[in-house]
């Protein structure tokens, strides 16, 4: 798989997927058997934006839980979870090809929603943005590999 500068993960990105790697306490050949399996390299030097979100998904599924609160908005009742705020930015990344921001999510949130950034959503809206957003990247990668 080769990555453009475009596709390049910032730092805190692969430092997220060796913490994972240590707290889930992976063994290097299992680590490297997942970066093979769910992102298709051999390095996480290597891994582009979805490959990430893969390895971030496959980590969580595994057990891993980040300590790090995007944006540190934190637990709000009635409003977007912040597992929830951290899918609805990987799948706007996913689905602008890494170029979105919470800013350009506010902008449709707004036609959609009435919010004009992802934290004002209520936990119910976020949902729906959710499936709305996924459906999104569903149809942009069939459209792509048609």
């Amino acid at each position: 798989m080769t990555r453009t500068d475009h596709d390049a993960l910032p730092a805190n990105a692969l430092q997220l997927v060796h913490i994972a790697k240590r707290r889930l306490r992976l063994d290097d050949t299992d680590y490297r058997a997942i970066l093979h399996r769910v992102a298709g390299v051999a390095s996480s030097k290597d891994l582009d934006r979805t490959g990430f979100t893969r390895m971030m998904d496959e980590f969580r599924r595994l057990g891993f839980e980040s300590t790090a609160h995007a944006a540190g908005y934190g637990d709000r009742e009635g409003m977007a979870t912040v597992s929830q705020l951290a899918r609805l930015r990987r799948l706007w990344s996913e689905f602008t090809g890494g170029t979105g921001t919470d800013i350009t999510m506010g902008k449709w949130l707004k036609g959609k929603w009435g919010v004009d950034h992802p934290r004002f959503l209520t936990q119910p809206d976020a949902h729906r943005a959710l499936g709305a957003l996924a459906n999104m990247v569903g149809r942009k990668q069939k459209k792509a590999s048609a």
